[in-house]
């Protein structure tokens, strides 16, 4: 018998096959969905706990960075107790003896008072001298030795402590007092209390309820635990590390590095995250139930969780496109932490760089401060002085050493003594402007201006003053010089037009015979061309200052320009003979004819002028390897020895005036010197005073070329 085929739509199927596969197909579907939440949700778990473990060391590297700004601000006021110039200037007085211990005593006490009333952070002061010994103690009292000092040479503040005094946790800082020339004269011991320290340590701050700060550091190979954290008796300081554990966190701090321990404290529980203290030995840290740290993770993990098992129920299909997107939500959550932490540590980051660039500005303006050549000091609105350069304390130093007083001077650079006016801090104070005035150190001979600005506040209030002495001696000297320049030189030119001037009115008044007439002419045309080689050597002084004008250099024979030099003074024969000194076999030399004839020409007018007596005048010229010397001799008055150097330089000229030696501004041998440079030649002078003088100068040969173009200005 054959059987026929069985429809599915057969409404005799049995429903006990129907529900089997419906249950296989939701079945499979469900697990398929909860392998697939698993798969989704377990990950998401450890990301979640690892970002909940990396804001835990977060929050204990932001507050390492506030503890370490603390000690900093601590330092600093330590820094600046030390720094105050007024009781550092007594302290440095009373070992150079020029106060007693009482008087110094007598004038700490006040300002070291007025200091640990300025922070309310002081306890109290206890200043020592070099020796260890105390010389003053203010505020509340605490022993003066065995508290950790400054190495000698260093000027770092160092910190001790904590230790309980009154029951309460304190530090010291020892801050050494550094002179302006680096000498150490004590020790500044400043008591601290430790509440802001402790206020920072014990902050529930992203700690939750079981969150909890320390402070430790390692001495020598022990761990010690310096703050207890808020669940501890405060008072329990100093106290070895309760797990081994708080010890590894410790040393790693201690070598710099952060990071956190898992599963550390009691039965595992516990989450350690730990930090470096920015400016200190110390570390930091952070410890929090595993619970409470993850209980916020796990909370929305079992909203998941619970999320997923409903959609699963209601079908596979639902279940994907309703686990999708939450799983999409609590991915952004996890993101929006990470960029949470990710802005924390750049606000740390950028908050530590702009920390070390305002510390990096400070030193770069104390060290320009200080080496700034002109005298800087700044006063307050009292006319006490606040700080000073190296400059202004040289000055109040010698001014010390001298023992000058203030009386009729400048109060501000002691030893200054004003030429007229009244005090220009003074006038400052009422105008509110910029002021000035020339002060005179009389010792040293020295002028200097001071200048004296206002300091305003942003309101326009003003709040000080900066004293700047600028010493301008050379440039008082130069306008002497410049005064004096103009003197002899209108001396010098007022002589022969005076005489010019006087001959031509004598012939047009008189009428006198031609011979006498001729006679007076030719005296005229001597003072005119005397005028005339004077201009002329102060033209070609400046052009050959400026490089305007060079020689004309070609091969040349010495000997004949020596005698033609010599021939230039006939009226002079008899009392200023000239005898020339030249071998024939001189080797032919490079240079310009006519600026060696001006050469020889002011040489020779040098040796007549300052023989007034007479005697003979020597012209020669020897031969070298590489040049020809050629020197001019006269038996005259001599120079100094002191002169001999100085004599080249424009409008120098020696002091002759016990000897009424006649004429002469100082530009003959500075042109000599010019025109034997541009020939690279050099030139100098031996003398002995009440013998006579020698002028050598050289010339190089022809085989030794020199280049066209004129030598580079000495320096």
């Amino acid at each position: 018998m054959v059987r026929e085929p069985v429809s599915t739509s057969d409404p005799r199927i049995p429903r006990r096959l129907q529900r089997k596969i419906v249950s296989y197909t939701i079945g499979y579907t469900l697990i398929a969905l909860i392998l697939v939440a698993a798969l989704s949700i377990f990950p998401l778990r450890a990301h979640l706990r690892e970002s909940a473990e990396a804001n835990l060391q977060a929050t204990g590297r932001i507050r390492a960075v506030a503890i370490g700004e603390y000690v900093s601000r601590l330092s600093d006021i330590a820094r600046q107790i030390t720094s105050r110039s007024a009781i550092r200037n007594r302290l440095a007085a009373f070992y150079a003896g020029e106060v007693s211990r009482a008087e110094l005593v007598a004038f700490t006490r006040p300002k070291l008072a007025d200091a640990l009333h300025s922070s309310v952070e002081t306890l109290g002061i206890i200043r020592l001298d070099v020796d260890g010994q105390v010389v003053v103690r203010v505020g509340q009292e605490f022993p003066a030795s065995g508290w950790e000092l400054p190495a000698d040479g260093s000027p770092a503040p160092v910190i001790s402590g904590p230790v309980l005094l009154d029951d309460a946790p304190v530090l010291v800082v020892a801050a050494p007092i550094i002179a302006s020339g680096e000498r150490r004269l004590g020790t500044d011991l400043v008591l601290f209390a430790t509440t802001a320290l402790q206020q920072i340590v014990q902050a529930p701050d992203a700690l939750g309820q079981t969150g909890s700060c320390m402070i430790g550091e390692v001495r020598g190979e022990e761990a010690t635990i310096l703050f207890p954290g808020r669940f501890g008796d405060q008072r329990q300081i100093n106290q070895p590390a309760a797990t081994p554990g708080q010890a590894r966190a410790l040393q790693q701090a201690a070598r710099g590095e952060s990071g956190r321990l898992l599963r550390v404290g009691e039965r595992g529980r516990s989450l350690l995250a730990y930090a470096p203290i920015p400016a200190t030995d110390w570390g930091l840290l952070v410890t929090m139930d595993q619970r409470e740290l993850f209980a916020e993770g796990n909370r929305e993990l079992a909203a998941v969780g619970l999320a997923a098992l409903l959609l699963s129920l209601c079908g596979g299909t639902g279940i994907f496109f309703l686990l999708h997107p939450l799983t999409n939500r609590l991915l952004a959550y996890s993101e929006s932490m990470a960029e949470l932490n990710a802005d924390l540590q750049q606000e740390i980051e950028g908050h530590s760089l702009a920390l070390s660039r305002l510390r990096r500005s400070e030193q770069e303006w104390a060290q320009t401060f200080e080496s700034i050549t002109d005298a800087v000091a700044i006063v307050d609105t009292c006319g006490e002085v606040t700080k000073i350069n190296r400059a202004a304390a040289a000055i109040r130093k010698k001014a010390a050493e001298a023992g000058v007083s203030t009386v009729f001077g400048c109060r501000v650079f002691p030893g200054l003594q004003r030429y007229e006016g009244g005090c220009p801090f003074e006038r400052l104070m009422d105008s509110k402007h910029p002021e000035y005035c020339t002060l005179h150190q009389q010792e040293s001979n020295q002028d200097f201006l001071v200048s004296v600005f206002p300091v305003l506040d942003p309101q326009g209030e003003l709040q000080g003053a900066v004293h700047i002495a600028r010493d301008i001696t050379r440039q008082k000297q130069m306008e002497r010089l410049k005064d004096e320049m103009i003197s002899s030189v209108s001396h010098e030119m007022r002589t022969p037009l005076t005489a010019i001037l006087g001959f031509l009115e004598f012939i047009l008044e008189y009428a006198p015979p031609p011979e006498q007439q001729r006679d007076c002419l030719q005296t005229a045309y001597h003072e005119a061309q005397r005028l005339n080689d004077l201009v002329s050597n102060f033209l070609d002084l400046q052009r050959l200052k400026a490089r305007l004008e060079s020689c004309r250099m070609e091969p040349l024979a010495i000997a004949p320009l020596l005698a033609e030099a010599s021939r230039q003074f006939p009226f002079t024969a008899d009392k200023h003979p000239i005898e020339v000194v030249c071998p024939d076999d001189l080797p032919m030399v490079f240079g310009d004819a006519y600026r060696i004839g001006q050469i020889l020409k002011n040489l020779l007018v040098n040796a007549i002028r300052f023989s007034p007596k007479g005697g003979r005048i020597t012209l020669g010229a020897t031969a070298g390897l590489e040049a020809v010397t050629v020197w001019v001799r006269d038996e005259g008055i001599g120079i100094p020895q002191e002169d001999l150097e100085q004599i080249f330089f424009r409008f120098y000229r020696v002091d002759d005036s016990d000897r009424r030696i006649p004429g002469g501004i100082g530009l003959g041998l500075a042109l000599v010197r010019e025109l034997v440079l541009a020939h690279q030649g050099r030139v100098w002078a031996e003398s002995i005073p009440g013998e006579g003088s020698t002028f050598y100068f050289t010339l190089p040969t022809v085989r030794e070329q020199p280049s066209q173009s004129p030598p580079p200005p000495p320096p």
